[in-house]
């Protein structure tokens, strides 16, 4: 007979927003959600460690550093989450994909700096600098961590994330090798967030240009993979 208390992380930077006005407008009552506004992936981790561990939550500052402001539910109690909402996982690669880009950058200006590149030089090596390996499985481990984190929860757990073609590579007549879109859709987030998640949803329009819900995985066995709600 309580509503949920939705811990939702707002990624997309106000998509929650228009969803919560939406839900105020058809009678729902949305006094019992909170939103915490953030494209640092830190601080998701930070708040999901808090409530894993059932710690009192804290509002940030500006630096994400916690303040001693209590975050309090509807009823002025401690706010505990019954579900936590992750909108949006895309946004959260490209930002941290973005932070290692710099570092990366960084790191190719003072090696040019240390072989005694001119000032051009070490323009274009910076410019130039793309992620290494080792940042590769930096970003990899970072989405792998949070994602298993959140499935740890006690909770429900619900993580949003754009879209993207599958590609297959292939060399063309000339040697050049060329991707060609296999027609199949695939969450643009993490790495390998699709094999620790329960349950995967895709939504869509339809030719009537309904939004349709796709079953492409449901490890809960509560709907057929290929279903369409």
């Amino acid at each position: 007979g309580t509503p949920f208390r939705v811990f939702v992380f707002d990624i997309e930077s106000g998509g929650a927003d228009e969803c919560l006005d939406e839900l105020a407008a058809q009678g729902v009552d949305i006094s019992n959600v909170f939103v915490a506004y953030t494209q640092s992936l830190s601080e998701v981790e930070l708040y999901v460690n808090k409530i894993a561990k059932g710690e009192v939550l804290y509002y940030l500052d500006d630096e994400g550093e916690e303040t001693e402001e209590e975050i309090l539910d509807a009823y002025g109690e401690r706010f505990v989450p019954d579900a936590v909402i992750v909108d949006g996982t895309s946004v959260l690669k490209l930002t941290n994909t973005q932070s290692l880009l710099q570092l990366s950058q960084k790191r190719n200006k003072i090696k040019a700096k240390n072989n005694g590149a001119t000032a051009e030089e070490i323009y274009v090596a910076t410019h130039n600098a793309g992620l290494e390996y080792k940042d590769h499985a930096q970003l990899n481990y970072a989405g792998q961590r949070l994602v298993l984190s959140l499935m740890a929860l006690p909770i429900h757990v619900v993580l949003t994330a754009r879209e993207k073609d599958e590609t297959i590579s292939s060399k063309d007549s000339n040697g050049q090798f060329t991707s060609t879109p296999t027609g199949k859709k695939l969450p643009d987030s993490f790495k390998g967030i699709d094999y620790n998640i329960k349950t995967m949803i895709r939504m869509f329009r339809n030719d009537d240009d309904e939004v349709c819900y796709s079953v492409e995985k449901d490890r809960t066995k509560t709907f057929s993979v290929g279903d369409v709600v």
